[in-house]
């Protein structure tokens, strides 16, 4: 799971700012462990400086080792990932998950979700069609089915 964007470096030592795409801070605590691509790296240091969240790793010394991670994110392992109450999901469980309306007709795949300030929109993409728009409301989503993979949707007029 994506926590964060490194997005460009801070002072001579190695240091990196790190844009956070994750609600959970403590994440960037100084002892914690993340990923860049498949390597490991503990946090030896983090501040904020003003708006920006700057992060030593252990791992990168020097200004020119940590410009080589510009751009790269951050991530954790899906058990490091607490869980949410029923009825909630983190963006990746839906991304690419089958979504059916309740009268069984294969609407397409999660392909992205739009991020608004009243509610989620599930954008969903089929082959030979237009991208469909479902508002993440109980009255749209019925079913989220994470074994299954599968999501039910009622398609209010309008949404088809």
């Amino acid at each position: 799971m994506i926590v964060g964007r490194i997005t460009g470096v801070w002072g001579l030592r190695g240091d990196v700012k790190v844009q956070p795409l994750t609600d959970s801070l403590e994440r960037f605590q100084p002892g914690s462990t993340l990923f860049i691509d498949t390597h490991s790296v503990t946090i030896e240091r983090s501040r904020w400086q003003k708006t920006v969240l700057v992060i030593k790793f252990e791992a990168i010394s020097g200004r020119d080792a940590a410009e080589c991670f510009r751009g790269r994110l951050l991530t954790v392992t899906r058990e490091d990932v607490p869980p949410l109450p029923a009825g909630q999901f983190y963006h990746y469980q839906l991304i690419d998950m089958e979504v059916i309306s309740d009268k069984g007709e294969c609407l397409g795949r999660v392909s992205e979700i739009l991020i608004t300030p009243g509610n989620d929109v599930y954008v969903v993409s089929k082959n030979g069609r237009r991208d469909l728009l479902l508002p993440s409301l109980a009255e749209v989503v019925l079913d989220v089915d994470l074994d299954a993979n599968r999501m039910t949707v009622h398609l209010l007029d309008g949404l088809s």
